[in-house]
């Protein structure tokens, strides 16, 4: 929402997260994705700087041209994180998988030592693909390879949810807002990005069941597993396979498995409904808590 790009749902994901006191955000990383790392790391920067949360520990992550298994200050703070909180760290990914492989790649207790995984990402629909797992397939299957417990939220889930310009408005007299909330001056670029988003899906085509009237709030949904699990439904343990080209296959299967086109695959948990109505009323709730300072957000 602070700088260039095609999305607002990072920023939004974490705003929520930082209005939700089930959760303690460790650390931040940052990588390219909808806008060139550079951009995305000063977007990280300036929102925690206008929450009043600079304490969090950020950090810097790959580029579109560095996809492969150097270690990164990302990769390395993920590294620390986890070393210095054995067993007590869920990892969040919003974007491209770079930074988790090249952590994975750096310390392969990584695996061990991490409580578990969400990964925005992947498609429930077979043989298509999504932005994060497209961009770097090698480590996206690496990732998938590792024994760490992981939950995917694919994009055909969040597609039947939709972020509307009246929704927006109604963030102003929800019985939580606050005259200072962080997101209220975002409400204007909130509602445009809503009516072109709705434009762009609707040219683009919809599948059944897809939300409409505005934008689907991705990242943000990723981040309500964290939050509140029981808004997921119709849950499964899925081998959930990458080709090549980023394209998803699945199988029910829950054993570990190997196929010569995509290597070892870890089961993953993959929930097949969310609950709309109680999802956007939740990420409604947390968005609007007043900018507070570091000592009353948990």
């Amino acid at each position: 929402m602070l700088t260039w790009g095609f999305e607002v749902d990072d920023d939004l994901a974490l705003l929520f997260l930082l209005g939700s006191p089930e959760v303690e955000i460790s650390a931040i990383t940052t990588t390219y994705g909808n806008s060139l790392g550079a951009l995305t790391h000063r977007d990280a920067t300036r929102l925690l700087e206008s929450c009043g949360r600079t304490e969090i520990p950020l950090a810097r992550g790959a580029g579109f041209f560095s996809r492969d298994s150097r270690p990164t200050p990302a990769s390395r703070l993920i590294v620390e994180t986890v070393r210095r909180y054995p067993g007590e760290v869920t990892l969040l990914t919003l974007g491209p998988l770079t930074n988790l492989a090249a952590a994975l790649a750096a310390w392969p207790a990584l695996e061990d030592q991490a409580a578990g995984l969400v990964i925005m990402g992947g498609r429930s629909r077979e043989g298509l693909s999504d932005f994060n797992v497209r961009a770097d397939p090698a480590s996206a299957r690496r990732v998938l390879a590792s024994r760490i417990p992981k939950v995917a939220i694919t994009i055909d889930l969040c597609l039947t949810v939709c972020v509307t310009a009246r929704w927006i408005d109604g963030l102003s007299s929800h019985p939580s807002s606050h005259p200072d909330s962080v997101v209220f001056p975002f409400a204007p670029t909130l509602r445009r990005f809503a009516h072109w988003q709705d434009r762009f899906r609707a040219m683009q085509g919809r599948v059944p069941e897809q939300a409409t009237g505005g934008f689907h709030p991705w990242d943000a949904i990723a981040a309500a597993w964290l939050v509140d699990p029981t808004l997921f439904g119709d849950l499964r343990d899925v081998t959930l396979s990458i080709d090549a080209k980023g394209r998803s296959s699945l199988s029910e299967r829950t054993e570990r498995t190997e196929r010569a086109d995509v290597g070892l695959v870890e089961r993953t948990r993959m929930p097949f409904t969310v609950d709309s109505g109680r999802f956007l009323a939740l990420f409604a709730e947390r968005l609007v808590r007043a900018r507070l300072p570091p000592s009353t957000l948990v």
